[in-house]
């Protein structure tokens, strides 16, 4: 599972605990510490086990303090629907803000097919082309090999 790090098969007691020392960090954690790493844990640990509604809850109190994680993950429960209701509008909001990783790829993907916006091929190829300009710099990757430039 993603929120324990590598351990793929918790017991129902690791999960448990897990949970119970999610929350207790986020409630002790002081005044400039990052609570929010903590809601994102909680999060992915209930995306993992697919109870979507509990990891938007842990999504929407993180991305309130700003955390683009969080701003990410919300974005995804709304594209994909994943809490039954699937909105791109929302998802959009959320994409938008952050344009970088999946985020932007998934709003690529929302103007190559056209949804909640205009289709826009050479938007998405635009915002795919940036994507790849800014993840090639972060990872020293020469992007004229690569762009076919």
């Amino acid at each position: 599972m993603h929120a324990f790090y590598g351990n793929s098969n918790p017991t129902k007691e690791e999960q448990f605990r897990f949970k119970e020392a999610m929350e207790y960090l986020g409630q002790v954690t002081p005044e400039g510490g990052h609570p929010e790493a903590f809601d994102y844990n909680l999060a992915m640990h209930y995306m993992d086990i697919k109870e979507f509604a509990l990891a938007k809850k842990y999504l929407e109190i993180g991305a309130k303090t700003g955390d683009w994680t969080c701003k990410q993950g919300l974005g995804i429960i709304w594209y994909y629907g994943l809490c039954g209701e699937q909105d791109f509008e929302k998802a959009y909001y959320y994409f938008e803000e952050r344009k970088f990783g999946r985020s932007a790829y998934l709003l690529a993907d929302m103007y190559h097919y056209g949804y909640y916006v205009k289709k826009d091929v050479a938007k998405c190829r635009e915002i795919l082309e940036e994507l790849f300009i800014k993840a090639s710099h972060e990872r020293c990757v020469p992007t004229k090999s690569y762009a076919g430039k």
